[in-house]
């Protein structure tokens, strides 16, 4: 689980661009692989490459892993993390 301040310094990154809503973390803990997932901690959409970077060092500051989301429809298992920030592919390309 995500401490206040790892929580918080992840939002300082990505402002209101950072989903613990249930709903978001649901989406994001099931993918098309038959093997039960995961459920994240957080989800995170960047839009820059700044973002990323800014994400993998607050990745490697607080000893939470990132995980990479596209669509959900990949088998790689990708959805069988927990304990994990992901951030979605989807919008970091759409901007």
């Amino acid at each position: 689980m995500l401490t206040d301040s790892a929580l918080a310094a992840l939002r300082a990154i990505l402002r209101a661009r950072v989903s613990v809503a249930a709903a978001t973390l649901s989406e994001h803990a099931q993918g098309e692989s038959l093997v039960a997932g995961g459920r994240p901690d957080a989800v995170v959409f960047p839009r820059a490459t700044a973002e990323v970077a800014a994400l993998a060092a607050w990745s490697t500051a607080h000893a939470v892993p990132l995980v990479g989301w596209g669509e959900g429809v990949a088998f790689q298992r990708g959805a069988c993390a927990p304990r994990t920030v992901w951030f979605g592919w989807s919008l970091a390309s759409s901007a």
